[in-house]
């Protein structure tokens, strides 16, 4: 018994109506990458059926175009992803939001395109599915288990293969960015160290407690400005009379004493450099944290796609 499998065609317009759509960002992007998550499972009929394809999705009705020779589906943002079907075969024709969705209905309206018309300016991506035989031993001894590895190394420039290539340079990405967190926070606890020795140091300081903990964001921000503004307020004016201190002892010709008073202020001075590299420390790990949340939140959105979680919680 023979079945006629469902055909797939991408429109030579598609790529360039996701690619206008992904670059919105935020919702529309997630709307984009579910219509390339369609177009990839395409490719390989034979293994997705249509179900898995698109059907998951929810149709909508537009007067004028549904009913006739498109369907329209829903995606995130009300944005719209429109085929076109005639018998067993389907051309992936559009995707985009209320605005380019509302231009390219009135265009396709005027242009009153016939379905021969669109498949000659698409590309065929599917696979004809063989024959099926009442021969089940038959089939099952020349079926090919699918290798999703073999897929990639053919198909280098496929959606699975970018989606791959994605995701390992996210996983790439979140370990360095872990190493660089480690080793900002040591240097953090060792700056703080030192901070307390130079208190130590200079007795004209007061000491302050510094915990071990790295505080959250907001905690770390405002120890920022602190740094920042006690460098403004305080040690401006305590290196500026140690300069007048210095040179008016080596005008003197106290040159003793001269000496002595280049070393204090040069210990100031390092001091200085030392809460300078324990602020842009700081910095750098809230740059860090951010970073990490980033990478999170574009892991989360692959593998969206990639579960499907986007059609099942969003559409």
């Amino acid at each position: 018994m023979s079945v006629t499998p469902m055909i797939y065609y991408k429109h030579n317009g598609f790529i360039h109506s996701i690619h206008k759509l992904y670059q919105k960002d935020g919702d529309y992007r997630r709307a984009a990458m579910v219509a390339l998550a369609i177009m990839a499972k395409s490719q390989e009929s034979d293994v997705f059926n249509d179900a898995l394809i698109i059907d998951k999705l929810n149709t909508v009705t537009i007067q004028g175009i549904s009913g006739k020779l498109y369907n329209v589906y829903d995606l995130p943002k009300s944005c719209r992803l429109v085929v076109a079907i005639q018998d067993q075969e389907k051309i992936l024709l559009f995707v985009g939001n209320h605005d380019t969705f509302q231009t390219w209905k009135a265009d396709t309206l005027k242009a009153k395109f016939a379905f021969s018309e669109l498949k000659k300016n698409s590309k065929q991506l599917s696979k004809i599915a063989q024959e099926e035989t009442s021969n089940e031993e038959t089939l099952s001894e020349e079926a090919v288990e699918f290798n999703f590895d073999d897929f990639i190394k053919q198909n280098p420039d496929s959606v699975e293969a970018k989606i791959k290539q994605a995701i390992d340079t996210l996983i790439s990405q979140s370990s360095e960015n872990k190493v660089s967190r480690k080793n900002l926070r040591n240097a953090i606890k060792q700056y703080r160290q030192d901070i307390k020795e130079y208190y130590s140091l200079l007795e004209h300081q007061n000491p302050t407690s510094y915990d071990n903990d790295i505080p959250d964001e907001m905690t770390v921000n405002a120890e920022v400005d602190k740094v920042i503004t006690t460098i403004d307020t305080k040690h401006h004016a305590i290196v500026t009379h140690k300069v007048e201190d210095a040179f008016s002892l080596i005008k003197a010709h106290q040159l003793e004493n001269g000496l002595v008073a280049t070393k204090t202020l040069k210990d100031e001075v390092d001091f200085i450099e030392i809460k300078v590299k324990y602020a842009i420390a700081l910095e750098s790990l809230v740059e860090n944290i951010k970073a990490g949340i980033s990478l999170e939140e574009k892991t989360k959105l692959i593998n969206d796609v990639i579960n499907e979680n986007l059609i099942d919680k969003e559409v």
